[in-house]
This record gives C-alpha cells, structure tokens and sequence, in this order.
C-alpha cells in the first residue's frame, strides 16, 4: 500500500513535493484545541475486486485541454474501472466518428454533441486502459444506435485495441422526463423489453460480460418513481440483466458559509441511506453506482462545488457507500475531466476533488475487506446527529490502510489501537473548506508517521498506511 501511495503521488506531477510538509499555512491557523476520541474497528465484509472507480466521459474530456499527458493523469488517479463514453452524451453516442450526434432532424441546442472537432474514441480508451489498468465500463448507445452496432463497438475494442470486454451498461439515466428517452422508450416496461433482448443478445457475443440495466434512486417524478419495477418486470428470466445501475447526484442550491457546512455534510448520509433502500428492492440483482458526486445544479455565490469542502463531501460520499450499500459491486465518481472544479482534473491541473479521489482509490486498490472505523467521543453534524467524523478500513492479502474524514472545525486526537496502528506512515491534507479553490497545490499536505495517538486537524482527509 505504502509503496502504491508513493509511486502515485510522484506521478502527479510532485503535488507533494511541490506542496512540501506544511503548504498553505493559512489552513491550519485558529484550530480549536483537540479532543479526545477513541476508535474501533466495525464488522469486516468482503470487498468486490476493483471497487472504486470513474467516468471517463466525451463531454468532461471535450472541454478540456486534451494531450499527451491524459494517461498518465488517469493512472494517477488510480481508479479501477473507466465508465465510457459515459453520461447523456453516452445516449447519442456513435462511436466510428467518436463523438455524440442529436437524433435526426434534432440540434446540438438541446443535446450533448461534437465539440471543436474532438474525438473521443477506442484508441483513446485503450490508451487509458494501457496506461492505468483500469477495466472498461461500456456505457452503451441504446437510442440512436443499433445493438448491432453496438456489439460491432465491443468486438473492435476487444479485437483491435486488446481491451476486455467485461462490464456492459445499457444506456444512461432513461428515467429521466426528456422527451427523446419518452420517445424512445415511453414507459419503465419498453426499456425493460429492450433491457431482456439485448442482454440474451450481448451474453449471446459475449459470454462472460456482465451486462447493467438503468435503474432510478430517485422519486422525482411518476416516471422515475415507477421505473424499476416496470423495467424488471419484463427484463426477466433470460433477460434480466446481471446488475441494476443507480446514480445519485444531491444538490446543495445555497451559497456555502460555515455555518452551512453541517447540512452540506448530512447530505451523503441521507444518499447512502437512500441508496442501500433503493438497491435491496433489486433483491439478488447487485448495484454498479456508476455515477456519484455533489450536483453541479447551484446558484448563488459561493457554490459549494467550487470549494475544498466539495473534497471533503466526496470522500465522505464513497466511505458512506461503502459502508453502507451492501449490495453495491461498482462505485464510479462523476468525473475524471472537465471545466470546472468539481471535476478531477481541468486544464489547471490536478482538482482538491481529484486529490481526494486519488487518495481514496489508493487506499482501497486491491483490498479485500472493508471495515467502517467507529469513532466515540467524535463531533457531530449540527442537529443531525451524524458523526464528523467518517473513517475506513481497507484490508488486502499484503497490506491494509486506514482513510479518515474529520468534517468539523474541531481537531480530534485519536489514541491508536488495532483499528488505527502506532508506528504507521500518514498522509494529512487541510484547507479552508469555504474557500473557493481551483487546484490542489492550494491546499495544506502534511507527512508523518503516528505514535501513540494521531491528530485529526480540522477540516481534513487523513490516510494511514
């Protein structure tokens, strides 16, 4: 694990390095006095191989400064599975030109389309895959392509490019009220008659490959509310796809102030919650989450998804997920590339949020076996009751490592035991988490190894190991 880390971090471009032991010092000024908190390790469960991964889509790379260095960043990142071409463009997606086009006699205005000229193709992913290690997720063009088309796509990806064929999606986000996926598919029961032919039909060229149908974690509207059942109640018998995607985007439409950050907080709560409910419905039928991430929806101006508290939101997301969504094999975040700073990387450089991803892929690359780490004695969320504290475990045939989310303003000192080892090299980043911030070479990395306790500064991710 330690070795991992270190390898990865000199890859992105000596962020460390350049940051040295303290970086920005103004993120640790006015820390409280530390508290006392002990911790345990909760229940172990087994962790599906390549757990964490992200969207590797066409309109997050269109917009950004495409060239040579694009591998090497995604290797960085660590991620163990790409979901491409990924997102709505995924649904108009044609992938000899390599770019979305609109359904005939439809424009660009309402669609994700070609983007000064960039194509987004095979090569492209293979070249990803080549540098990173990372299992392709074929997010497929089930709306203005043919399934025959499409499985022409993955007999070229896996015969011309080298690239496995394993994990398949069918479409993306068909739920939604748009009036071209109600064209397509007008109700829940006509995607799940497409969903039954096109599985029979993929195992048929592939037989190995698992294959995922849409399914909807939201309420929103009579569509989304009814979709799953109606889906899966004609994808069945041979039809029934091997996993059901779900997708969770929550939206914080405020302006961030400190004194906002425990309801930004209590959000991934309230998801993961939502989403191992949603998910068991499916009964013995698992969950890829193929998208996760703070909406980019927001007004006002301070948004949140401009912040460092955004990195702290996103790590705590996918512990949450982890934690609590048993029946989740995939988790994606939402994405590697785009314009603002929400998103991993942009044309400045590696994100806070990419960082943060970076961290956490690192520390759960090849384990095994997850175990929440149960704090006592840790702050809460405001009124919500939920810990500021969120913490994992991962464990592997050959090393184990501890990532930790301290999401309140009060530094927490943690005696360490067998769930956090003594002796035991960590990585510490800090931040002012309402700060709007456009790179992670912004932000406070700390080095060090822990004793008989380690120090949780306020507002950080910890990793251990």
């Amino acid at each position: 694990m330690g070795k991992l880390r270190k390898s990865a971090v000199v890859s992105m471009a000596g962020l460390v390095l350049s940051l040295g032991v303290y970086g920005s010092a103004s993120a640790m000024t006015n820390a409280p006095d530390s508290s006392a908190v002990t911790v345990k390790l909760g229940a172990s469960r087994a962790l599906p191989a390549g757990f964490f991964g992200i969207n590797y889509d066409y309109g997050g790379a269109a917009v950004y400064v495409k060239d040579s260095r694009v591998p090497q960043q995604l290797a960085a990142l660590a991620p163990a599975t790409l979901r491409w071409p990924g997102g709505t463009g995924a649904n108009y997606f044609q992938w000899r030109k390599g770019y979305p086009q609109p359904p005939s006699g439809q424009t660009c205005a309402d669609h994700e389309c070609e983007t000064d000229g960039f194509r987004f193709t095979l090569a492209d992913l293979a070249a990803a895959y080549k540098a990173s290690g990372a299992i392709p997720i074929f997010d497929l063009n089930i709306m203005t392509s043919t399934l025959t088309q499409q499985i022409d796509m993955l007999k070229a990806a896996k015969n011309t490019y080298k690239l496995p064929v394993k994990y398949v999606e069918l479409g993306n986000e068909l739920y939604l009220p748009n009036s071209d996926y109600v064209h397509k598919f007008p109700t829940a029961q006509d995607y799940g008659k497409a969903v039954a032919a096109d599985v029979k039909a993929l195992h048929k060229a592939f037989p190995d490959a698992v294959v995922a149908a849409v399914g909807s974690a939201d309420n929103g509207t009579a569509r989304e509310s009814g979709w799953n059942a109606g889906m899966l109640s004609e994808a069945k018998g041979g039809g029934r796809p091997n996993v059901i995607t779900l997708h969770d985007h929550p939206q914080y439409n405020k302006s961030l102030t400190t004194s906002g950050l425990p309801a930004l907080f209590t959000l991934p709560y309230t998801s993961a919650a939502n989403l191992a409910k949603v998910s068991k419905a499916f009964g013995s039928t698992p969950t890829w989450i193929t998208e996760y991430g703070l909406s980019l929806s927001f007004s006002g101006k301070n948004p949140a998804q401009y912040t460092y508290a955004n990195a702290l939101w996103e790590s705590e997301a996918a512990i949450l997920i982890a934690q609590d969504v048993h029946d989740a094999t995939l988790v994606n975040y939402w994405a590697a590339f785009g314009s603002v700073v929400s998103y991993a990387y942009t044309s400045s450089g590696l994100t806070a949020n990419g960082l943060a991803m970076t961290w956490l892929d690192q520390a759960a690359r090849g384990a095994r076996t997850e175990r929440p780490l149960v704090f006592a004695g840790a702050p809460h969320l405001g009124s919500s009751g939920d810990a500021a504290l969120v913490g994992e475990s991962f464990g592997g045939t050959r090393s184990r490592a501890e990532i930790v989310v301290n999401l309140s303003g009060k530094s927490c000192g943690i005696t360490t035991n067998a769930a956090i080892p003594s002796g035991t090299r960590y990585e510490q980043v800090t931040g002012q988490p309402v700060d709007r911030i456009s790179e992670a070479s912004q932000l406070t990395v700390k080095n060090g190894v822990t004793g008989q306790s380690v120090t949780l500064a306020p507002y950080s991710i910890t990793v251990i190991g």
